[in-house]
């Protein structure tokens, strides 16, 4: 699913946030993973980001999922002050591994 940012002004597109459904089997409900949130430069500040992780929350309810998951950098400060204002927490307990092909 992917959500787009407008400006109605110039018809510009100003940001887009993609993500994808999954299945949590612990919960046995629908999940999504929140896997790119892009606002461009010049829209920054905006408030875009929030409308779009807003559209996201919107998917989320409507579609009875259990959770939307995210990751972000360590030092991306702007993006965790978004995603903790907005009620998400920093999830403790768990390794993440990849295995690069």
């Amino acid at each position: 699913m992917v959500f787009i940012a407008v400006d109605d002004a110039s018809g510009t597109g100003a940001g887009f946030v993609q993500l994808y459904p999954v299945f949590s089997s612990l919960q046995m409900r629908r999940a999504w993973i929140l896997n790119d949130l892009f606002v461009d430069p010049p829209f920054r500040g905006h408030h875009v980001a929030k409308r779009l992780m807003d559209a996201a929350h919107t998917l989320g309810l409507e579609t009875g999922a259990a959770t939307i998951v995210l990751e972000t950098a360590p030092d991306n400060h702007t993006a965790r002050r978004l995603y903790e204002s907005l009620g998400y927490r920093l999830e403790q307990g768990f390794l993440r591994y990849v295995l690069d092909l």
